[in-house]
């Protein structure tokens, strides 16, 4: 459970069981992950009517920040409305997170079924499909 960036609440990845999710790792910072934001919030938004939950969680160091309205700032600059969170508790050293952005699927049952790197709106839409 991590404490949110956008808003007062807390994301709870146990909390969401029955269903999917989408959690990216990221940095506010990193080019590449401002690259993956058009198809990551298109995919987002298709998908969030019919059950999937989101959240993306800014590193910190060199890539990302600390500062929580820096986080916001770069989702609103880009379109993303799901939840964001700051890594304090370093949760992608837990997940083997090595490059940014990584995105995991949690299935309905909680079991990570997919990470990838940087990937394709079609690629990740056939993903996500698979666990609606």
């Amino acid at each position: 459970a991590v404490p949110l960036a956008n808003r007062q609440a807390t994301f709870d990845l146990a909390a969401e069981a029955g269903s999917p999710v989408l959690v990216e790792f990221m940095g506010s910072h990193c080019t590449t992950c401002e690259a993956q934001m058009p198809d990551l919030t298109k995919v987002v938004d298709k998908y969030t009517p019919q059950g999937l939950k989101a959240v993306s969680l800014d590193v910190g160091g060199v890539l990302g920040t600390q500062d929580p309205s820096e986080a916001v700032a770069f989702m609103d600059s880009h379109g993303g409305d799901w939840d964001i969170a700051l890594d304090n508790d370093a949760i992608a050293i837990d997940y083997g997170v090595v490059t940014l952005p990584t995105i995991f699927l949690v299935d309905k049952t909680g079991e990570v079924v997919f990470r990838t790197g940087y990937i394709s709106e079609a690629d990740l839409s056939a993903q996500v499909e698979a666990l609606l």
